[in-house]
This record gives structure tokens, C-alpha cells and sequence, in this order.
């Protein structure tokens, strides 16, 4: 680096430690790499375009290739030797061998034309003449068109280094000529360390803070950061505290984002009304303070998994401050604040009265901690499933069938009674073959309990029978069509039939009819055929009754 002690003239940070080597060059190791190895291996293309944000070293860059290239004492590891008569023009500004050409003021086609000329002649001292133009995507079109043929094929000792900060506004022609180098911003931390050694040489005080604060102002550019610390080493005197950088650069202080964190988990309404109206006093952008806040609560986010704490682009002591507070966080917190704030950013602008904008959405956040914490607790007090005795586990529920809720029932249980009973009054059969056909009778019919003890009271007498018919006709429904059924049934159930025991006939059936069942009962064939016929019989004179009982065992499938 310059020594300039003996010099009076004032020389900023950003040209006095500008570096003069690759292994100086910030934060664009992929690039140094990569230079290195082509100029060791002597694979030097004709052509470079160097495109990255303004200040992360660029033109710096360039010039430390062409210092390289021609240092007639090449190092191992493709550093120049810095001793040599080469590089001592290089360090002195003196060398014939580079040529730098502002495109933003040269842009024309005479300008190329002046550029091309200049080819012609090899250089006086070493291999090769470089020839680097800044901002080379302010040159025209007729003088890219112009300047096409030479970048393709230039003399071998001649090679181009193009930088620029808008890639896109260069021709593609060009593009395809060059090889592409991207620089990326630098890094926070890497940018501390090197102002921390600009304040060693210069013999300033610091706090390592307030060097960060610097960095971070920067932006990624590591000549803005040397011109930030110029400034605040001429307004402290050479005593860079975290306090002055502060007020000078009218940064916010971190801190104010953790008490604003603290009140939203506290709930504290107030807490962080006076907390925003003591930021916006001292003429901060309420919209700077929201992307802050929005930054810090995604470092509480990050915080949250160790794996993706690399992600914290921030120095130590803050770093442990974030993940002391991520663990009062719950990451369904964090996400929707995030969610909140992310959506108060876009319609930011919008907003006629951006400060009432920002303290709603401020509020939202600050009940989130209430409404998850009722969304948990009402899934706890909620029963499961196999927990709630009122919910059945059963698939399928057996319920059971009342005579008085299908009134169908009951007019089966008139109109049979009423066949049965006078069924019993015209045979002669003896008690004990009666209940095995009313036994047989019930099974096949499949008539409900209360049916089935109705018959059995029925089965005692026949005065019973007659008693208990208005009983049952009673609960029928109160209606004409129903009693009209009851009333026909009931006359019609006064069967005269005739068994081989008496000498009574049915009128209802023919002579013949009543022969063949004669001849079929003295064959006395047994009580179990007596009793189907008997029940085919009732059937047949009753054809109403098969067609209920169908439809009873329908309904009750």
C-alpha cells in the first residue's frame, strides 16, 4: 500500500488503501481465483467484461490484472512481484502499458476510432497493453458496432477489460465476445475487518459497533464504506464511537426494533405507540421502519433453526441478542407478523395517511400472541372423538320400533287378531295344537313384540278378543280412511269354516273347496299340516293381510 506520511497532501481512505494485489481484493475471491489461474497456465483470453454494483472493486480489479500480466518477475502464485520495473510504474501511475477510457464521456464513434488507433502500437514495456473502459454500456450503438471487429481480434499484446454496472445495456454482440465476470457485493463482516485495519494504521479509537453500523450503511460497497469512515473520523476527531455514527449518519438504532418486539409478546398497546412516535419524532421514514422491523423480525425467524443462523448477516454481540429473544418467539408468530408487515409495504404508498397505516398494522401484530394463544387453548378443551361420551363409536345404531309411531302396525294387529279369534270360534281343535299353530304363525310373520303379546292375551278367550278390539282400533290415527278399514275388516273376519269335527259351511267357499279340506283333516295327517293349511286358508281369506306383512318385513329389513 502508499506510504504518503511525508506527504501534506490529503489522500481519502478509498485511493491511499486501494488494494495492489489480488490476495487485497475484498470479497471477489471467484474472481482473483480465477484470473490467478489463467495467468499462470498463460490462458489470457482477449477480452473481459467486469459487471457488479458501483464500488466492490471492478476498475480496482482490472488494474491488478494488468500489473500482473506484465510483471516481468511472475510469483508461484500468480501475484506480481512488485519490484520489478513494471510494477514500479504500475504502483507509480507512470506505466505506458494501461489505458482507461471513460465511456460515459467517450462514447462516441471518434472516440473508438482514437481507441483503435492507439492498438497499433505494442507496448514499451512488457507483454501485453490493457486497455479498460468504465461504464462501457453508455457507449453508443454506432461505436459498439465500430469498436466490434477490434475486440474480436485485437493484436495479441492488446486486451480489453470492459466494466459496467448495467450488463443488460450492452449489446449481445458484445457479450458474446468477452468473457464475464459477475462481482458481488460485499459482505458486512469482510468490509468491518477492512475498515478495522484503516483504524489501526491511522491510529484511530473504535467500537467494533460502530464500524458495523458503517458497513452496514455501505450498502455492500467498500468504497462507500471508506468514504463513510473519512467522515466519521473527521466528526469525532478519530474516535468512532457507536453513539456518534449513529447521530451523524441519523441511522436507527437496533435496539429500538427489540423493545418493539417486547411489546408486541407483552401486548403492550401503549409501549408501542410511544415507542413509534418516538422514532418518527427524531425524522425517520415510517417506511425505513417498517422494512427494519421487518428485517429484524426475520432474523428472529432464522434464529429459530441453527442451521439457518449463517443466514444472519450481523456481528456477534447482536447475533446472541437475536437468538435470546427468538426463544420468547413462536414461529406462528413470527410468520404471520411477517405476513402483516409484508402486506403494510406494498400498500405503504398507497396510504394518504401513512403513519395510521403503520400503527394499525403495528396493533394486528400485537394481538396475534392473544389470538394464538385462545386457538390453542380451545383445541385442549375440545374432546376427541373417542373422548366425547355423547358421539356413539358405532358405525350403525339400533333403535328401537314403537306399534304407536307406525300406524300400520296397528292395523295389522286389528286385522289379524280379528281373523284369528274367529278362526278359533269355528274349530274344535284342542288348546295345545292352537298355540303351536299361533307359535307358527308368529315366527313366519315376524310381527313385533307388543304384536306378539297382543295375540297371546288374544289366544285366552274369545270374550277377551272382543274387548280388546276397541282398545287397539282406538290408537289408530283419527282418521276416515282408517276407520273405514277397521270397520271392513272386522266384519269380514267372521269366517265360517268348516272342519271334518262339525257340520258348518262357509259360505265364502265354494262346496268343492270345503270337500277336498274335509277329506285332507280325517286323514288326520298331523297337527303340523292341519296347522299350515289352516294358516294358507286365513291367507287366502284375508289377501290384505299378506300384502301388509310384506311390507312389514320390508320396513323392518
Amino acid at each position: 500500500m502508499e506510504n504518503t506520511s511525508n506527504n501534506t497532501t490529503y489522500i481519502v481512505s478509498a485511493r491511499k488503501y486501494r488494494p495492489q494485489s489480488f490476495e487485497t481484493i475484498v470479497g471477489q475471491e471467484h474472481v482473483t481465483n480465477t484470473l490467478k489461474n489463467a495467468i499462470l497456465t498463460q490462458k489470457i483470453a482477449q477480452a473481459y467484461l467486469f459487471f457488479g454494483p458501483r464500488g466492490v472493486g471492478k476498475t480496482t480489479c482490472a488494474r491488478v490484472f494488468a500489473k500482473t500480466i506484465n510483471c516481468l518477475n511472475l510469483q508461484p502464485n500468480g501475484e506480481a512481484c512488485n519490484e520489478c520495473a513494471s510494477c514500479k510504474a504500475f504502483n507509480s501511475n507512470t506505466s505506458f502499458n494501461i489505458y482507461e477510457l471513460d465511456a460515459a464521456s467517450n462514447n462516441s464513434v471518434e472516440d473508438i476510432r482514437q481507441l483503435i488507433d492507439q492498438v497499433r502500437y505494442p507496448p514499451q514495456l512488457g507483454k501485453y497493453k490493457v486497455y479498460i473502459i468504465d461504464e462501457v454500456h453508455m457507449l453508443s450503438t454506432a461505436a459498439f458496432n465500430a469498436f466490434l471487429k477490434t475486440l474480436e481480434e485485437p493484436p495479441p499484446y492488446a486486451k480489453f477489460i470492459l466494466a459496467t454496472t448495467e450488463k443488460n445495456k450492452v449489446l449481445p454482440t458484445i457479450l458474446s465476445r468477452c468473457q464475464v465476470f459477475n462481482f458481488n457485493r460485499i459482505k458486512t463482516e469482510d468490509i468491518t475487518r477492512y475498515l478495522e485495519k484503516i483504524a489501526v494504521k491511522e491510529n484511530h479509537q473504535y467500537e467494533l459497533e460502530a464500524l458495523r453500523i458503517i458497513a452496514e450503511k455501505a450498502d455492500g460497497g467498500l468504497r462507500d464504506a471508506c468514504s463513510i469512515y473519512d467522515q466519521m473520523a473527521a466528526f469525532t476527531q478519530g474516535n468512532i464511537t457507536k453513539q456518534a455514527v449513529i447521530e451523524n449518519l441519523h441511522v436507527l438504532d437496533y435496539d429500538y426494533y427489540f423493545q418493539l418486539t417486547e411489546a408486541f409478546l407483552n401486548q403492550d398497546h401503549t409501549q408501542i405507540l410511544l415507542l413509534l412516535d418516538s422514532i418518527l419524532t427524531k425524522g425517520f421514514d415510517p417506511q425505513n421502519v417498517l422494512v427494519g422491523l421487518i428485517d429484524h423480525l426475520r432474523y428472529l425467524l432464522l434464529a429459530k433453526d441453527p442451521q439457518t443462523t449463517i443466514l444472519m448477516d450481523m456481528s456477534d454481540s447482536a447475533r446472541e441478542a437475536i437468538l435470546q429473544q427468538s426463544r420468547k418467539c413462536n414461529e406462528r408468530f413470527l410468520l404471520n407478523a411477517l405476513s402483516i408487515l409484508n402486506k403494510a409495504d406494498i400498500n405503504f404508498r398507497s396510504s394518504r395517511h401513512q403513519r395510521l397505516h403503520l400503527e394499525i398494522h403495528l396493533l394486528q401484530i400485537a394481538h396475534l400472541s392473544q389470538s394464538l394463544a385462545d386457538a390453542e387453548k380451545k383445541n385442549l378443551n375440545e374432546p376427541s372423538p373417542s373422548q366425547n361420551p355423547n358421539v356413539s363409536t358405532s358405525s350403525k345404531e339400533t333403535k328401537g320400533v314403537k306399534v304407536s309411531e307406525k300406524p300400520i302396525l296397528n292395523q295389522v294387529i286389528v286385522k289379524t287378531t280379528a281373523s284369528i279369534s274367529s278362526f278359533k270360534q269355528n274349530t274344535n281343535t284342542s288348546e295345545t295344537n292352537y298355540e303351536l299353530k299361533h307359535t307358527e304363525f308368529k315366527t313366519q310373520t315376524e310381527i313385533s313384540p307388543s304384536f306378539a303379546s297382543t295375540s297371546e292375551t288374544i289366544s285366552n278367550s274369545s270374550s277377551s278378543v272382543k274387548t280388546e278390539l276397541p282398545t287397539q282400533s282406538s290408537s289408530l290415527p283419527q282418521n276416515e280412511y282408517t276407520e273405514n278399514i277397521i270397520k271392513d275388516e272386522i266384519k269380514d273376519t267372521s269366517i265360517k269354516y268348516t272342519e271334518s269335527t262339525s257340520d258348518q259351511t262357509n259360505p265364502n267357499i265354494p262346496k268343492e273347496d270345503n270337500k277336498k279340506t274335509n277329506t285332507s283333516i280325517s286323514n288326520n295327517s298331523g297337527v303340523q299340516n292341519i296347522t299350515e293349511k289352516r294358516y294358507t286358508a286365513l291367507i287366502n281369506q284375508n289377501p290384505l293381510l299378506e300384502e301388509l306383512r310384506v311390507r312389514l318385513n320390508l320396513e323392518f329389513k
